[in-house]
């Protein structure tokens, strides 16, 4: 599974990104789309739902507890050191990093929110007004 799934997100998340009107994604945020795929939820209840009379039932099930329990486990509990270490868990402004930015407030917790994050549409100002 991870093989597969390794080779789908290395090999075609690039050429979706070389698409007109898209943007291209990092490779760091690759590695996390790739770890952090939680797998096995399907294929186990797939196996759950097999007729007992089927004599490698309990293989099935067993194979797929496996990987739920990896997914979860290993994966699901190493996945914030892998932000961490790509530095994914700071957000990345368009116009400069932090007090860098061309729109960044100095004071309070909200400050900076106007300014526009990579990941999202920049908000225009009559959609900011205080209500």
């Amino acid at each position: 599974m991870l093989l597969s799934r390794g080779l789908v997100i290395y090999s075609l998340v690039p050429v979706v990104g070389k698409m007109p009107g898209s943007d291209p994604i990092d490779r760091s945020y690759q590695t996390v789309m790739y770890w952090g795929g939680l797998r096995g939820g399907i294929a186990l209840a797939i196996a759950l739902s097999l007729p007992d009379t089927l004599a490698v039932k309990g293989d099935f099930i067993t194979i797929a507890t496996g990987a739920v329990l990896f997914t979860l486990l290993v994966q699901g509990l190493t996945i914030e050191r892998l932000v961490k270490h790509f530095g994914l868990h700071v957000p990345t402004w368009a116009g400069g990093s932090g007090s860098d930015s061309p729109n960044a407030d100095a004071g309070g917790p909200c400050s900076g929110v106007r300014v526009k994050i990579r990941w999202h549409r920049e908000v225009p100002d009559h959609e900011t007004e205080p209500l």
